[in-house]
């Protein structure tokens, strides 16, 4: 069952029934606190298309089958065919983000101390990209720092080639680096991931 946020440009598949949440930990744009829910599978590649489907407010609608066809013709409208496909980018928006902090200090000691090599896959970006290269790791939190703030020590950091944090980071929970490494080392052995 194919679910579309209206007008907000992302399409995704309902994962699990409505619910309250009283912590209200999702704002819109507009800074309106919502506490009703519904878990989405948010598809990433769905190119926006901008259009009212019906319901004025961000919110999730199931799609019938015309939806589905005026959505189809507005993106077969935006991208002529495959070999020219095109899209409006660059443009500015605003968005109200919170960060969490780190400590800079103790990521500069974790990577000092290393020999910049992914404790994962083992690659060294100056093997493979020379002088640009070197010097050149993505610090990990093993504990993510999301869940609130806690003493680090550097154990508690992992240094990752770019790609195997980003592939840590596709799960959620994201995977450990041991889990990584374990599959990372049966892909090379040629089994099953």
């Amino acid at each position: 069952m194919a679910h579309v946020l209206s007008y907000w440009q992302s399409k995704g598949v309902v994962q699990g029934p409505y619910f309250y949440d009283a912590g209200r930990r999702i704002v819109d744009p507009y800074r309106t606190a919502w506490r009703h829910q519904i878990p989405v599978d948010w598809d990433d590649e769905f190119p926006p298309v901008r259009m009212l489907l019906g319901a004025e407010q961000l919110t999730v609608k199931e799609l019938t089958p015309a939806d589905v066809a005026q959505i189809e013709s507005a993106i077969r409208s935006r991208c002529q065919s495959a070999d020219q496909a095109e899209a409006l980018e660059g443009e500015l928006y605003r968005a109200e983000a919170a960060f969490r902090s780190r400590n800079r200090a103790l990521i500069l000691a974790k990577k000092a101390n290393s020999g910049y090599r992914c404790e994962a896959c083992g690659l060294m970006f100056e093997d493979i990209c020379g002088e640009i290269g070197q010097e050149f790791i993505v610090a990990h939190h093993k504990r993510p720092i999301a869940s609130g703030p806690e003493k680090t020590t550097l154990n508690d950091i992992a240094l990752l080639c770019a790609n195997c944090h980003a592939m840590i980071h596709r799960h959620d929970p994201p995977l450990t680096v041991e889990g990584l490494r374990r599959v990372v080392r049966r892909h090379r052995k040629g089994g099953a991931t």
